[in-house]
């Protein structure tokens, strides 16, 4: 199934997208942060993970789970 995007943006991905490149300026890319950690797994990645999962689920209205995955983290 392949989906397409629509042509016009809603205003909410018009918002979302100028906080993004605001802050891909300030924050560093991920391959930067992870180029000097164990493979496969580092410890202190997955302690700095969990620590901004539960930080997110502190600090967002209504949020009550997060979980890590990869670099990512879903709430």
């Amino acid at each position: 199934m392949k989906t397409t995007l629509p042509a016009r943006r809603d205003q909410s991905t018009v918002t979302m997208k100028a906080l993004e490149a605001q802050y891909r300026t300030v924050l560093p890319e991920i391959s930067k942060y992870t180029r000097r950690l164990q493979r496969p797994f580092d410890p202190k990645f997955t302690a700095d993970m969990q620590a901004r999962a539960q930080y997110l689920c502190e600090n967002i209205d209504g949020a009550q789970f997060a979980y890590t995955q990869s670099d990512e983290i879903p709430w």
